[in-house]
């Protein structure tokens, strides 16, 4: 209780400290079974530090798709990925990527990404990709640690031959994910 903050007699003012809390509020419960989940897989290890960028290549490259998909904008900017190869999944508009020697992958470094976001982001990319850490390296500036959704290998079948095209999505297939993904009046998504 706050006694000196009280506006007047009779009026009692409380507040709780988290950091005698811990993992009691909805982010760190969040925060906590992410990495958990992460361990699990081990994707993480205990003492590693835990990416706040992630790596897209596709779709989430575009900023109003990112925003739709997580609720906030990111700060963004280029780079890229070595050792995979991005590919056309059969049938959809977006891509996979897959691990293959000697590739690179050009797309969006987005920073300070929250658990929240995360989440998000792992709801949206479902079960046929998996979130793994990797180095990229933006246009600009040293090397980054980041998540990064590879497809998973139960889906490889999926991916068609030869490299997804950026521009084309732009011209003829973001609408039409926009409308399957988001269907909404709203002109701000």
């Amino acid at each position: 209780e706050l006694k000196r903050l009280s506006p007047k007699p009779g009026v009692r003012i409380w507040a709780k400290m988290e950091s005698f809390n811990p993992t009691g509020s909805v982010k760190d419960r969040v925060a906590r079974a992410l990495i958990e989940d992460a361990e699990a897989k081990d994707v993480i290890r205990p003492g590693m530090t835990i990416p706040t960028a992630c790596f897209t290549y596709g779709s989430l490259m575009y900023a109003d798709i990112f925003r739709a998909v997580t609720g906030q904008p990111c700060l963004s900017e280029p780079a890229q990925l070595d050792g995979y190869r991005r590919h056309p999944v059969r049938g959809e508009d977006y891509p996979g990527i897959r691990p293959a020697a000697g590739a690179r992958v050009s797309g969006v470094l987005y920073r300070n990404i929250t658990p929240e976001t995360l989440a998000r982001l792992d709801a949206f990319e479902g079960g046929q990709y998996q979130r793994k850490i990797v180095d990229v390296r933006p246009n600009e500036g040293a090397a980054v640690c980041a998540w990064v959704y590879v497809f998973h290998p139960a889906h490889l079948h999926r991916l068609d031959d030869g490299d997804w095209d950026a521009e084309h999505f732009l011209q003829h297939g973001k609408a039409r994910f926009m409308r399957r993904h988001f269907p909404t009046d709203r002109s701000d998504v």
